[in-house]
């Protein structure tokens, strides 16, 4: 289920991407060009990544697989989280999107660019407030920051990868676009790299444990890669202004192969930013686990989480009955739940694995005071409940 979310993901963050970049370098493109079927084409892969997150986000929350019909039901429950508010606001500026798409014989027009401009900022805000950064202290800086940083991408990476769908033929008729925008790459590079550090600093508390925690790994590799990125696409510019801008220079320099793998490799920088959505930034390796004992009834339940940090945890409860080792009980049930109520009540799947002992794996997806409730059946008819406070952590 979290590889079907990543390329959910990863499917929504790469239309958005290309969709954005596309319509930025076709204010210089004549309309009616191969460009407008890759600009819908950028839009359709949008709407049909974000439609799949909206979809898997239930099962994926439960940490298991749902049928057809139960995923269905679950979408109204998504609605009302965080995440689901921002994927209808996303819905809608997609909406949006396709009149603008329809109607870009008006590019030419303040407008048109300046309502463009706007909506596009609001796109890449749907991710930013329903992300990492809209839960941070000082969550308007953080989403500002953000969305700078994915309007570059756009500039850079979906510029790119909308200038390989072109074509080698056109980028043979095309220099002076593709001079255009060489200049916009080269301002956008430095900024999103000032950007994505500030946000790594921020998301972090500072880089000194990047190496300590999952996020800073995976953000390390991403790092590598925008790198390896920012290396191929100088190479393809110090290539192309190594020639005069004529029709036939691009077609004798090997310009088309080193773009095409610098967009490669953007588009893996887009996969591993779709983990990193799923990776809390400080969520240490080896976290600390949660462990409480509870009575009721003379049924002693040990209680342990481990690690008591966002993400996938492992839940053990072991029953100490009146009867001891001699005295079974095989039914138990739990749910977690958000003190702040802002995520629906997340079932347990409990699964007897030993005398007394059970054990399930769960997905938390946000920090905060979570409420842990256990049910029992020491024997028919009887009912117990068990309850305490969990915090976890980011």
């Amino acid at each position: 289920m979290r590889s079907m979310m990543g390329v959910a993901r990863w499917l929504s963050f790469l239309g958005v991407m290309v969709l954005v970049g596309a319509m930025i370098l076709a204010t210089r493109i004549a309309v009616a060009s191969r460009i407008d079927r890759i600009i819908f084409g950028a839009w359709l892969v949008a709407v049909v990544g974000s439609v799949c997150v909206l979809l898997l986000q239930a099962p994926y929350a439960l940490g298991q697989a749902m049928s057809v019909g139960e995923t269905f039901d679950a979408v109204d429950d998504v609605l009302r989280t965080r995440l689901g508010t921002w994927l209808v606001v996303r819905g809608v500026i997609l909406l949006v999107f396709l009149l603008l798409i329809w109607r870009r014989d008006l590019h030419y027009k303040p407008i048109y660019r300046m309502l463009a401009s706007l909506f596009g900022v609001g796109l890449f805000a749907t991710f930013s407030i329903s992300g990492h950064p809209g839960m941070r202290q000082f969550s308007a800086l953080s989403i500002g920051t953000d969305i700078v940083h994915y309007l570059c991408v756009s500039a850079w990476m979906g510029g790119l990868v909308t200038l390989v769908l072109l074509g080698r033929k056109w980028q043979s008729e095309s220099p002076r676009v593709i001079a255009w925008f060489s200049f916009t790459a080269t301002v956008s590079m430095p900024i999103m790299v000032a950007t994505g550090v500030a946000q790594a600093w921020r998301m972090m508390d500072g880089l000194q444990n990047i190496f300590s925690t999952t996020y800073g790994v995976v953000l390390s590799v991403k790092v590598l890669l925008v790198l390896l990125a920012i290396a191929a696409g100088t190479r393809a510019r110090q290539l192309f202004k190594a020639k005069r801008v004529e029709q036939q220079d691009l077609k004798k320099i090997k310009f088309s192969k080193t773009i095409i793998t610098e967009s490669v490799i953007g588009v893996v920088v887009l996969a591993v930013t779709a983990i990193l959505v799923s990776v809390p930034p400080l969520s240490v390796i080896g976290a600390a686990p949660f462990e409480a004992t509870i009575v009721q009834a003379n049924v002693i339940a040990d209680i342990r989480i481990t690690p008591a940090r966002v993400g996938e945890v492992e839940v053990h409860v072991v029953l100490s009955p009146p009867g001891g080792a001699l005295q079974s009980i095989t039914t138990a049930t739990a749910r977690v739940s958000l003190a702040t109520q802002a995520i629906p009540p997340i079932p347990v799947d409990l699964r007897l694995v030993g005398k007394n002992h059970f054990q399930a794996k769960l997905l938390l997806p946000r920090a905060g005071d979570w409420l842990f409730e256990l049910f029992v059946e020491p024997e028919a008819g009887t009912s117990l409940r068990f309850s305490t406070a969990v915090v976890i952590r980011d």
